[in-house]
């Protein structure tokens, strides 16, 4: 659908009579490039006394050392020592020598620090992407142009609320109170398994929309909808061994109204090293709360990735009614 194109979410068939829905399915990944080395797989061994560059046995001819662009040693072996006064944990460090063609090829090393991060393996990494109503209630008024009605039906002359969700910004508690907490108005997660029974190639997905509820003045309930979830897919999905991805794509309307909907588009990369990194766009309209999780060992953490506050719900209209709102946020888990 284009932007300004219009859903009518008041035939019955577009909506549910019930408190949410939610839907849990696998998606088959499609596998990451395989990349062949072009370099030789070069260790660094940090001992008390400095470290040591090793190259593989099968590595030949003269091998060189740079630390932050400068020669530290040079051997036809395959070490090289470099002592402690010369390099630290921060240190760029490069390894040159010659490849299997006779070719020269020089390999960058991680820094110890980053080689600390890969090394915190998760066992689990996912991510979610929450809409919700910050208020109690929200007033209808400025929404009756909108073709809202009541049981196919116009609204009444009192004044209409809706009913919000009535809460701030908060992370979820665990992988499955994301979509089984009904207090959002739309909600996504991807959940990828690195390891065991589950480390294959399918990646865990999970999707609900809240229920909508009306009021007249005096907050006497109207009648309860819940709007369809077959506008929020999961797209893109790819795994490898240390890296997956994943985008998330929503278009959730209000069953009361013919126009008015949630739109957004997340893009997600996950590392198993516990670095998980989110993008997208979307109407600025309601809250937006993107959050990561990942699991290692026995330690677990969520941690926010990025927050978007409710500008107008004019934004629900269309793009030419707010501009819309970008994101990106990186965080490195547990």
């Amino acid at each position: 659908m284009g932007p300004d194109e219009v859903t009518d979410w008041t035939k019955p068939e577009q909506w549910d009579l019930c408190e949410g829905t939610s839907e849990t399915k696998e998606v088959t990944a499609k596998p990451l490039p395989t990349m062949k080395a072009t370099v030789p797989q070069v260790s660094r061994i940090d001992t008390s006394g400095g470290s040591t560059i090793k190259w593989p046995e099968s590595a030949t001819g003269e091998k060189t050392v740079f630390v932050n662009g400068n020669i530290v040693g040079t051997s036809e072996g395959s070490e090289i020592d470099v002592d402690s006064e010369l390099i630290d944990e921060e240190s760029t460090v490069q390894a040159a020598s010659i490849d299997e063609s006779g070719q020269p090829v020089t390999y960058t090393l991680p820094s110890v620090e980053a080689a600390k991060a890969s090394s915190k393996k998760a066992t689990v990494s996912a991510v979610s992407h929450k809409t919700f109503i910050p208020y109690k209630w929200v007033h209808l008024k400025g929404f009756k142009g909108l073709g809202c009605s009541v049981n196919s039906g116009k609204l009444p002359k009192t004044d209409i609320y809706h009913a919000g969700n009535n809460r701030s910004y908060k992370l979820p508690t665990s992988l499955s109170t994301v979509t089984a907490e009904k207090n959002y108005k739309t909600a996504m997660l991807a959940r990828v398994a690195w390891e065991g029974p589950s480390g294959g190639k399918n990646i865990l997905t999970m999707k609900g929309v809240g229920a909508t509820k009306m009021y007249d003045s005096k907050k006497k309930h109207l009648a309860t909808r819940t709007a369809p979830s077959k506008h929020m897919y999961f797209k893109d999905a790819t795994k490898g061994s240390s890296l997956a991805r994943i985008n998330f794509e929503v278009e959730v309307g209000n069953p009361f109204c013919v126009t008015g909907a949630i739109k957004h588009r997340s893009n997600f990369i996950l590392h198993r090293s516990g670095v998980i990194q989110a993008s997208g766009q979307g109407r600025d309209v309601p809250n937006h709360e993107l959050t990561g999780f990942a699991a290692s060992g026995n330690k677990f953490k969520w941690g926010w990735l990025s927050k978007s506050k409710l500008n107008s719900f004019d934004c629900l209209i269309s793009n030419r009614s707010c501009k819309p709102q970008n994101w990106n946020g990186k965080v490195t888990l547990p």
